[in-house]
């Protein structure tokens, strides 16, 4: 029997936990520290623009270490917070007066040139 594609797997697999750190994610669940390419749902917030200020604070918090210049994060679930959104209002359209409510000035066919 062929031990070595045993041995190569076993190996591989052990080499994956040794290398994955176990962590606590911001929201107390137990998960990997792992590079943030590798974890999907963090990778998508750090994307996102504009980035606001508690997926900065969240991210910061999930950070455990570092892989060359490529952070390690805790990788879990994000927080459900509701986003600010600026909210801006329309400016308002004048409003004019109508020739219905008396506050307009009648128009009169006359001509409008002073008389010779």
């Amino acid at each position: 029997m062929n031990y070595v594609p045993v041995f190569f797997l076993l190996t591989s697999v052990l080499w994956s936990y040794v290398v994955s750190q176990a962590c606590r994610t911001p929201l107390g669940q137990r998960s990997q520290c792992i590079s943030l390419y590798d974890c999907p749902q963090l990778l998508a917030a750090f994307e996102a623009r504009p980035l606001p200020s508690q997926t900065i604070t969240f991210l910061k918090q999930s950070q455990c270490g570092f892989d060359g210049y490529v952070p390690k994060v805790c990788c879990g679930p994000l927080p459900s917070v509701q986003q600010d959104s600026p909210t801006t209002q329309r400016p308002q359209r004048p409003t004019w007066p109508s020739a219905d409510d008396g506050q307009a000035d009648d128009v009169s066919n006359e001509d409008s040139s002073p008389a010779p």
